[in-house]
């Protein structure tokens, strides 16, 4: 018996796509934000709605958190009461999986420090409220991202649970399904 040979993996546009989205869309909207600042002066804190943005952006980074925590919580209780959560826990790569979950919170905390920090935007320096704002769009932008691939796996855990109910088939999940899931934790 002779081995086979395996062929190198080709990575699909899909697969790039999937590990870098949730950054090469905050660097294009910053780069956005950076080109209607230099260009045009495009200045967000001249309006005179900008402190209730920073509050309500403050709010929903705060309540995103929160429900995460909550969702975490459920996610480790029915570990017991769900196949497909245990084998979650059991197979996905938990390193990566907790490094995406300190990203996710890194993230929603850096918007509401920066947020906080550029309520004092009309004693701070035009170039250095420049640069908040860059940094705080890029942060926002990457806790929207990270949110979106967080929500995304857990909806897959909790809806592929209904599916096996309901179908009742043997394997708990897929090979396949598996690799999503790895991919869309990083």
């Amino acid at each position: 018996m002779t081995k086979k040979a395996k062929s190198p993996k080709i990575i699909t546009a899909l697969e790039i796509w999937r590990k870098t989205y949730c950054t090469l869309i905050p660097m294009a909207v910053t780069a956005g934000y950076l080109f209607a600042f230099l260009g045009y002066d495009f200045c967000f804190w001249n309006s005179e709605n900008f402190g209730e943005t920073l509050t309500s952006i403050i709010t929903f980074v705060s309540i995103i958190i929160s429900l995460f925590g909550v969702l975490l919580t459920i996610l480790i209780s029915a570990k017991d009461n769900s196949e497909l959560i245990k084998y979650f826990l059991q197979k996905a790569d938990k390193n990566a999986f907790i490094k995406a979950i300190k990203e996710l919170i890194l993230c929603g905390l850096s918007t509401v420090i920066v947020a906080a920090v550029l309520f004092g935007y009309d004693i701070l320096n035009h170039n250095l409220v420049a640069l908040l704002m860059a940094i705080g769009i890029f942060c926002l932008i990457r806790f929207s991202t990270l949110t979106y691939r967080f929500t995304n796996i857990l909806l897959m855990l909790f809806v592929g649970e209904k599916k096996k109910i309901e179908k009742k088939e043997g394997k708990t999940i897929s090979d396949e399904d598996l690799n999503k899931l790895n991919h869309m934790i990083g």
